[in-house]
């Protein structure tokens, strides 16, 4: 069975072009991949060793936006992620993210050494990734230690394969549209599936 279920053809604006999106996200807790099938809670989170060998390299992935614009959109990034060695001070504080990445299909992606030590030069195009303590829910968000800025991610699933879910524009602007005879105002939102590819 596939990892990914299809969802939607859409037709791109610059021809007649259909582009297939390979892609099914829900609104969930993010669920483990377990011995029995899956889990959606702390004690399915595994260990470790084993989160690092499971979320770690490199992925394509599908974003769709479907709110806050007037039609679908379809962007393909290539993202990396990587393991923090060691706690990043922010603020004279420190976090503790598991993983740290950017989008590896820019012009200039940051460098891994510079993720590593809490460098973040590509903004949006970087991100950090957290596992929540208390309910085992897995996130990521870009341009990190930025307010009013960035996207938020949350992880409906994860396997071996990759992850999927929903995702979110931090920052404070938003869209006027005019849907039928409404005029709505909506914030840039939508889904992905992020799909391992080394």
């Amino acid at each position: 069975m596939k990892a990914f279920l299809p969802l939607l053809a859409l037709w791109s604006t610059a021809g007649a072009q259909s582009i297939h999106i390979d892609c099914l996200a829900t609104d969930q807790p993010t669920m483990w991949p377990t011995a029995s099938g899956s889990g959606s809670s702390s004690e399915n989170v595994p260990p470790h060793d084993r989160l690092i060998a499971l979320l770690s390299g490199t992925y394509a992935v599908q974003l769709v936006t479907t709110e806050g614009t007037p039609s679908p959109i379809v962007s393909q990034w290539r993202i990396l992620i990587l393991p923090v060695q060691a706690p990043i001070a922010r603020f004279g504080s420190y976090v503790s993210p598991l993983f740290v990445g950017t989008r590896t299909d820019l012009r200039k992606p940051t460098p891994a050494d510079s993720l590593l030590r809490g460098h973040f030069i590509g903004h949006l195009a970087d991100f950090e990734m957290g596992v929540d303590s208390a309910t085992g829910n897995l996130s990521w968000e870009t341009d990190p230690g930025m307010n009013d800025s960035g996207w938020y991610f949350t992880v409906a699933k994860v396997d071996s394969t990759g992850f999927r879910g929903r995702w979110q524009d931090g920052g404070i602007a938003v869209a006027v549209l005019h849907r039928d005879r409404l005029t709505v105002a909506e914030r840039a939102r939508g889904y992905y599936c992020a799909k391992r590819v080394r």
